[in-house]
């Protein structure tokens, strides 16, 4: 069984990562 503590966090960390792509592409 998956908390909502855990959804939380993997949204959280899946948003960080998408922000650091758009960066990258950003700055390329």
């Amino acid at each position: 069984m998956v908390t909502t503590i855990e959804i939380l966090i993997r949204s959280m960390v899946a948003t960080r990562c998408i922000g650091h792509l758009v960066r990258k592409v950003a700055c390329d």
